[in-house]
């Protein structure tokens, strides 16, 4: 299985790290901070030289880049699994807040070539609450010397 990540922010360092070490995947890493790429590298990343590389490599591709709709058909690999994981706001003068959310992903576009694409909203952004209320009640459980969750 061949792994990509557009964009090393504070969610994709982790998880491609994490993945890196602890599965044979292939991971393909790209990121306008060097450091970050240079640091998966040496854990066994594969660093590419633009987002194009890593998107037409990935069987799984997650992008993370916080920019809107970022990633078109042209960039990915045919019946690759998108993960979308930006939320941008952009203009949108027909609805009432005057802007509408988007992903990192051209949604549309890329859905005719991908062949899972998660949406945005309504995508990851559940599983990202839950990880982070799951990550507080480890802290309390461990600030209070408690046990609150058993994970």
């Amino acid at each position: 299985m061949k792994i990509g990540f557009i964009g090393l922010g504070i969610m994709g360092e982790s998880m491609s790290e994490n993945i890196i070490k602890k599965h044979d995947d292939k991971v393909y890493v790209n990121d306008n901070k060097r450091e970050q790429v240079e640091k998966l590298a040496a854990v066994g990343g594969i660093p590419c030289k633009d987002n194009i590389e890593v998107a037409k490599n990935a069987d799984i591709l997650i992008a993370a880049v916080g920019k809107p709709l970022f990633v078109t058909e042209d960039m990915v690999k045919e019946g690759a699994v998108v993960i979308d994981v930006g939320v941008n706001r952009i203009p949108d003068s027909s609805k009432k807040s005057g802007f509408r959310l988007v992903g990192d992903c051209d949604y549309d576009d890329v859905a005719e070539i991908a062949s899972y694409i998660t949406p945005v909203p309504g995508g990851v952004g559940l599983l990202t609450r839950l990880s982070l209320l799951v990550n507080l009640i480890s802290t309390i459980s461990s600030v209070l010397n408690v046990r609150l969750l058993k994970l």
